[in-house]
């Protein structure tokens, strides 16, 4: 017992010890782990989430008189289904956004154009979500501004409810006619504004343009670095003839040659001097008059190389093909831009379009008998705190692993130290 009791004593000390001598790196850690912490903190953007619910109203069964229980008809479910998927495609549509826009911008909850329909509707942004819950249609609205966030759900939600009372209860099927006509007509203004546009865009003709610049910048590019690549074996060559490196008369011939065929086609017809042949080919050193020549001619060589590729770096700079490349990239990216946006509009218009005519349908089903579509479930309570983790857990978090890796150092040290000392 008193062995243990020791130990653990002598155990204790040596971590306080340890805590003491390695306490720079370790604090050293946590710091710079707290800054790190602080940044990614306020980085973070964090987003308030506030939900709001449409109750979809199931329609009365009809009255009968017969002595038997009436079990709920499949036309009727099927019917009710419907309802409440029609009743979510028209929360999302912009028969709806637009209204509920245009008052956030009026009242000041937004600046104008801060938020835009397609950022509601985009499935990546994750910025409103409709989803059915039983008889609850749930619109849920996630902003970095917590009294946007509810704002945008409640008006949604109630917007909803008055579209909905308009469209399929209070007016008759020949108002929805007149709706879906001016849609049809807005769609199919949007249809010819997006063919007159595929028509006559440049994005084929800007695409071709980048290309054919990119391969007049790589092949001055290329040709550059093949005559620096021609320049440097012929400037090679010239060194091992006038240092001796090279007396055999063949590999001398072999290696001009070559440097010959190579350089030519940098070259006019007329500019290198091809004319230099080797005299006394069968002997096996190479005299002073075959060197001079050869110097000579390689130096031609070397002057031809050097004066092709100033003209392509010349060209290169004359031109300016990067710039080029650059200012037509921008057009065409202006270029998809507006097809994207004339697609998506088109998009729209066919959403609403269709769950206008599916409205028509619902009409024709009830057949004059009104009754009440939806009403609002319940309104969105305001978010008191951000959706996702906090950032003082951020640091926190941030803080303990920055302690941890100071021990872990601060042991890979003493361990260093020890295999050292051996």
């Amino acid at each position: 017992m008193v062995n243990n009791h020791i130990e653990e004593e002598i155990s204790l000390v040596d971590l306080i010890k340890f805590f003491l001598k390695n306490r720079n790196t370790i604090i050293i850690s946590v710091i710079i782990s707290f800054i790190i912490g602080i940044i990614y903190a306020l980085l973070i953007r964090n987003n308030y989430v506030a939900e709001a619910g449409i109750y979809v109203v199931v329609r009365k069964p009809e009255i009968t008189f017969e002595p038997k229980i009436q079990d709920k008809d499949f036309f009727e479910e099927k019917y009710f289904e419907e309802r409440k998927r029609t009743i979510a495609e028209i929360v999302k549509s912009p028969f709806v956004l637009n209204e509920v826009l245009s008052k956030a911008e009026q009242e000041g909850i937004i600046k104008k154009d801060e938020i835009k329909i397609q950022n509601l509707i985009d499935e990546k942004s994750k910025m409103m979500n409709v989803f059915i819950a039983g008889s609850v249609v749930k619109v849920r609205v996630k902003l970095p501004d917590k009294y946007q966030a509810k704002f945008f759900a409640d008006e949604i939600v109630k917007t909803a409810v008055e579209k909905l009372s308009f469209l399929l209860t209070s007016i008759q099927k020949e108002n929805v006619d007149e709706e879906i006509k001016n849609v049809r007509q807005k769609y199919n203004e949007a249809v010819a504004k997006y063919q007159q546009f595929v028509n006559n865009n440049k994005i084929l003709e800007l695409t071709t343009k980048i290309e054919h610049l990119n391969k007049m910048y790589s092949y001055y590019k290329n040709n550059i670095t093949e005559i620096e690549k021609h320049l440097w074996k012929a400037k090679n060559l010239k060194e091992q003839i006038e240092t001796g490196s090279i007396t055999s008369v063949g590999e001398f011939a072999d290696m001009l040659a070559i440097l010959k065929f190579k350089s030519s086609i940098f070259a006019g017809s007329s500019e290198l001097p091809l004319k230099l042949e080797i005299a006394e080919v069968g002997l096996q050193k190479i005299n002073k008059t075959n060197i001079g020549e050869a110097v000579k001619e390689i130096e031609s060589i070397i002057s031809i190389l050097e004066k092709r590729r100033k003209d392509f770096e010349e060209e290169l700079k004359t031109k300016n093909y990067e710039r080029q490349i650059r200012q037509l990239e921008s057009e065409l990216e202006k270029e998809k831009t507006k097809q994207k946006e004339l697609l998506n509009n088109k998009d729209l218009l066919w959403e609403t379009l269709t769950s206008l005519e599916r409205k028509k349908e619902e009409l024709n089903i009830k057949n004059g008998i009104k009754e009440e579509i939806a009403k609002v479930a319940y309104l969105s309570v305001l978010p008191e705190y951000p959706n996702g983790r906090s950032r003082k857990i951020t640091i926190f978090i941030s803080c303990c692993l920055g302690m941890f890796v100071g021990v872990f150092l601060s042991v890979l040290k003493e361990a260093y130290e020890k295999v050292k000392s051996l």
